[in-house]
C-alpha cells in the first residue's frame, strides 16, 4: 500500500502526523520505531505521489523526505512548498551532505539535511521543534 498510519492520541488532541517518503525498508523501520519510542504520528509512502497526495490534504508537523527518489526528492520538496499552508513546516531531507546537496537544498526549499544513517540526537533535536512549533500553546 505505501503508507501506514501510526494513530497515537495526546491529552491535549491529536498531533498532526510526520509524513516520510523513503523508498528504503530500513529507514521507514527506523523512523517508525523512532516515532512509536516518542508517541509520535507517522504516515509513511513509498511513492512520491502518494505523499503528495496526503499532504495535499493533511498538514503534518514535519515532513522527511530521502534522495533517491523518483521524482527526486528536490522536485517533490520544490511542489511542496508551493502549497501555501505547508511553506511553514520543516522539511528534513535524508543525504548526504555535499555542496551540491546543500546548493539544491536550499533552492527546493529543504530546511534540514540528515546523513545517513540517521543521527538520532539530531533526528530527536528536530522533532522536538518541530513538536514545540506544532503544539498548542498552553
Amino acid at each position: 500500500m505505501g503508507r501506514r498510519i501510526l494513530d497515537n492520541m495526546f491529552s491535549m488532541g491529536t498531533l498532526a502526523p510526520i509524513v516520510v517518503v523513503t523508498h528504503s525498508p530500513a529507514i521507514q523501520a527506523l523512523l517508525e520505531m523512532i516515532f512509536e519510542e516518542e508517541g509520535l504520528p507517522g504516515a509513511f509512502f513509498t511513492s512520491p505521489k502518494e505523499g503528495l497526495a496526503f499532504l495535499k490534504e493533511n498538514t503534518p508537523m514535519l515532513i522527511v523526505l530521502e534522495d533517491g527518489l523518483n521524482p527526486d526528492a528536490f522536485t517533490l520538496a520544490s511542489r511542496i512548498k508551493m502549497i501555501p499552508r505547508l511553506r511553514q513546516i520543516p522539511l528534513v531531507l535524508l543525504a548526504e551532505e555535499t555542496d551540491f546537496t546543500k546548493t539544491t537544498a536550499e533552492i527546493s526549499g529543504v530546511d534540514h539535511i540528515l546523513s545517513k544513517p540517521i543521527d538520532r540526537k539530531r533526528f530527536m533535536a528536530l522533532l522536538q521543534q518541530a513538536d514545540k512549533t506544532a503544539s498548542p500553546p498552553n
